[in-house]
């Protein structure tokens, strides 16, 4: 039900600008119910949405110099996510001046969150996806090695995967991409996400030089994808692939 709603509001401008104004006026009782929220917002509607998330980070220049001193401790995943999400947007829109700062912001509680020699897979996805996003790959792997082995799951692969193809060792990221989707396939609550990990395959195979494969993974994430926009840009990059086959 929840996802449906998600889903409804998702394809309504309107009623997102109306969740942001009411993700804005939170951060009148504080940061640390508006990074709450500021993470709701960003991860459901970042894509679709970007500029009404844009404009919203841009609306609270404090954003941009928050560190973990000033916001609590049980926020700091929160926080360095949803700045990671709209520092993702702001590239995408070209602003990559905004997206440095929203990066070194997100990395001050990145590094604070993964101090100590252990992290739960969730911690360790939220620092690996920071720090890859801010060109920071090698660190993403420490983060992640910090995961007891029987804890690692197909999100946290589905970073270290990225942190390995950044480090431009295809060779280890498609047996990290392969494990992640065979786990993925086993987790009912993620099917919705089986797409993703078809994409990230085929950027492993792609970076391997083996094209036929990597056009075999990217049609498969087309045909499990629903999301127009999201479908739109696979079908596009899919024609790229095919035009590379002998």
């Amino acid at each position: 039900m929840q996802r449906l709603l998600s889903d409804q509001i998702k394809n309504d401008s309107v009623k997102v600008q109306q969740l942001a104004d009411v993700v804005g006026l939170s951060a009148l009782e504080g940061f640390d119910q508006f990074y709450e929220a500021f993470l709701a917002l960003t991860s459901l509607y970042g894509y679709h949405h970007a500029g009404i998330c844009l404009v919203l980070a841009e609306a609270f220049p404090e954003m941009l110099t928050i560190r973990p001193n000033s916001v609590e401790a049980r926020q700091w995943s929160n926080t360095c996510e949803g700045l990671t999400n709209v520092a993702v947007a702001a590239r995408s829109a070209g602003k990559q001046a905004l997206a440095n700062e929203l990066n070194e912001a997100a990395c001050s509680f990145a590094d604070e969150v993964s101090r100590g020699d252990r992290l739960t897979s969730y911690t360790a996805r939220v620092v690996a996806k920071t720090l890859i996003e801010a060109n920071r790959a090698s660190g993403a792997l420490v983060a992640i090695d910090k995961v007891p082995p029987d804890r690692i799951d197909h999100w946290v692969l589905y970073q270290k995967t990225r942190a390995e193809l950044a480090l431009g060792t295809p060779e280890l990221a498609i047996e990290s991409a392969t494990l992640a989707l065979d786990m993925v396939e086993n987790d009912e609550k993620a099917q919705g996400r089986r797409n993703i990990y078809h994409v990230q395959q085929s950027q492993c195979w792609e970076a391997l030089g083996e094209v036929e494969k990597a056009v075999a993974s990217m049609t498969a994430a087309c045909e499990l994808t629903t999301d127009l926009k999201y479908r739109e840009q696979l079908e596009s990059q899919l024609q790229k692939l095919t035009a590379k086959l002998p």
